[in-house]
């Protein structure tokens, strides 16, 4: 600005000239004068040119990073919601298994809340024949059959107290006694091993009574004996009574007579 000031001076100094003593020199000033005016006009042009073309990046600059930030927040925003989403789905799942959870329970108990663990192979057999399968929440290791026996890493050899209790039951059936079930508040029905089949008749007769099913003990009792009684009828007589070994493994272990 102020060279074009200065140069404005000077080409009214240069007309002056050229008006008082009809100089061309003055004319010639004026003239390249006139011409560094053109210039700075037209550099001054092209540095606003310049300085707006500055100015419309910096708003496009600004106005992508508006946009940008309004697309992130977009994002974050569509990110909550479908976290939030997720955990009110995992909520309600949660929520759906535990009542499946007590559904089941409910299933299991028996019509009067009993539910059973049986920590005896021989026992869990007896509770399945006799119609009491449905009452039974889980058995020991050993406890194979039925196949659908509710079988767990429980122990009929060292019982956990701690670990039955988690299964909630009211009722224990194991081959000895289990201290501290009584002070929790579970009934322990012990079956001890039987030596006789009247000691495994009276054992399954006295689970149908443990657990409400006493007809269905009646009948098993009453099947047995016809089987036993078939197949020793379908034994030709003998003068000399059989004996025999029974190996249980290469130690020469066997059981007695008894």
């Amino acid at each position: 600005m102020k060279f074009r000031i200065l140069a404005a001076m000077l080409a009214a100094f240069a007309l002056f000239a050229a008006a008082c003593g009809g100089s061309d020199d003055g004319l010639d000033i004026a003239g390249q004068v006139d011409g560094i005016i053109d210039e700075e006009t037209e550099s001054e042009a092209e540095q606003n040119a310049v300085d707006e073309d500055a100015e419309a990046a910096a708003a496009d600059a600004a106005t992508d990073e508006e946009a940008m930030e309004d697309e992130e927040a977009m994002e974050d925003e569509e990110a909550m919601e479908d976290e939030e989403a997720m955990e009110d789905e995992e909520a309600m799942e949660d929520e759906e298994a535990v009542e499946d959870e007590a559904a089941d329970s409910e299933a299991v108990a028996g019509t009067d809340g009993t539910r059973i663990i049986s920590l005896s192979p021989t026992a869990t057999e007896m509770l399945f024949a006799v119609g009491a399968g449905d009452m039974v929440v889980a058995v020991d290791s050993f406890s194979n059959f039925p196949p659908e026996a509710p079988l767990t890493p429980l122990s009929g050899f060292e019982p956990n107290i701690e670990a039955i209790a988690g299964f909630d039951p009211t009722v224990v059936f194991s081959s000895g006694p289990i201290e501290g079930l009584d002070a929790i508040g579970i009934e322990n029905v012990v079956l001890p091993a039987a030596v006789t089949f009247d000691d495994v008749y009276a054992q399954i007769e006295q689970v149908g009574a443990a657990t409400g099913n006493i007809a269905g003990a009646a009948e098993v009792v009453a099947n047995m004996q016809i089987d036993i009684e078939t197949v020793l009828a379908s034994l030709p007589e003998r003068e000399t009574p059989l004996t025999y070994y029974h190996e249980i493994d290469t130690t020469f272990f066997t059981s007695t007579s008894s």
